[in-house]
């Protein structure tokens, strides 16, 4: 009899020692694939994330560059003012006792209407666009 309690005993701890080998299995297995699924979805999130700050970085290049060529083209604009100021007034200096009867000569009206043109010019279609002339 002492045999078989023994035998019982034995085979109860052998069962339940496979029975807590197999549940330890078993929970490391969830545990192992629940942090590769983890890591998996930090992996993507990190591309996501990486994607994103590229395509910032690349649109800031671009705001960058076009911001430049605004400013070139603003600085080339107020140097073209400053010229076509500068002839008027030296052109009017030559005329100012012929203004006196409101009369001006064909070249400063040929400018005025030039200034003119380009003032509607970069007010309908800015200073980058086409510059069509008024009539």
């Amino acid at each position: 009899m002492r045999r078989i309690l023994i035998v019982v005993a034995v085979t109860a701890v052998v069962l339940l020692g496979g029975a807590w080998i197999v549940e330890y299995a078993d929970q490391s297995g969830y545990e192992r694939g629940y942090a590769a699924a983890v890591n998996d979805s930090q992996s993507d999130d990190i591309a996501t994330l990486t994607t994103l700050l590229e395509t910032a970085a690349t649109q800031a290049k671009h705001a960058n560059a076009t911001s430049l060529r605004l400013s070139h083209l603003v600085q080339k604009q107020a140097a073209d003012d400053a010229k076509t100021t500068e002839e008027l007034r030296h052109a009017l200096s030559k005329t100012s006792a012929e203004r006196v009867d409101c009369r001006f000569s064909a070249d400063i009206m040929q400018q005025l209407k030039q200034a003119r043109d380009r003032a509607a010019s970069a007010a309908t279609s800015g200073i980058t666009g086409a510059m069509p002339h008024a009539d």
